[in-house]
């Protein structure tokens, strides 16, 4: 289903301002997507519920269509070897799809079924990081897991149960937390991870 946030507005930023390219081809609600400006795939429209699109800096078109609804899930990777997972959907299963250059195919199920969560998002689809979301209850998860190309992992958990966060990183051994929503309010703080012998160290976010 569509809802508030729906549409098919897209902005862009080429590192000094922001502008509004070409509009979406099909509407997109709860979307998560991967690549770079000049080359993403974004996944998940309420109709068809299997949408996913494709932009090559200038132009947005339809592309292969994901092989179940996904929603509310993360990303990482590039538009020729890309990954999804967290999906509110089933619910909340555990499914991972790899994508290569318009092709799907399953990778390795999660661990945990949860959503909402965020990702290392640069990583490439064999090293990244899913951490945070919520399972179907309702109840905000400080989970990590890794992956590796083929087998999800259980990695050092965030230092705040949190859903609706936004992440990013180059590798599972190396991403930043932020934000997000503990259950009671909305958080400033992030976290920055750097691999499996290291702490978290949490700070303040800050606007610029």
């Amino acid at each position: 289903e569509s809802g508030p946030d729906s549409g098919t507005t897209s902005i862009e930023w080429n590192g000094s301002v922001w502008g509004s390219p070409a509009p979406l081809p099909m509407t997109m609600f709860n979307s998560c997507a991967f690549g770079t400006e000049a080359a993403a795939v974004a996944v998940n429209s309420p109709s068809p519920t299997t949408g996913v699109i494709l932009y090559d800096g200038s132009t947005w078109t339809v592309g292969t269509s994901i092989p179940t609804q996904f929603k509310s899930g993360a990303a990482s990777g590039v538009d020729t070897a890309g990954i999804v997972f967290g999906n509110d959907v089933g619910p909340f299963s555990t499914d991972t799809f790899e994508y290569a250059s318009g092709t799907w195919t399953s990778g390795g199920a999660l661990n945990s079924g949860r959503a909402r969560g965020s990702s290392s998002k640069n990583a490439p689809q064999t090293s990244t990081l899913y951490f945070g979301g919520n399972n179907p209850g309702g109840t905000e998860k400080n989970e990590t897991e890794s992956y590796d190309g083929t087998t999800w992992s259980t990695s050092p958990t965030i230092a705040t149960a949190v859903r609706g966060n936004t992440g990013g990183g180059a590798s599972s051994s190396s991403a930043v937390n932020a934000g997000g929503y503990n259950g009671s309010s909305y958080i400033t703080s992030a976290e920055e991870f750097t691999g499996e012998t290291s702490a978290v160290t949490a700070s303040t976010l800050t606007t610029s």
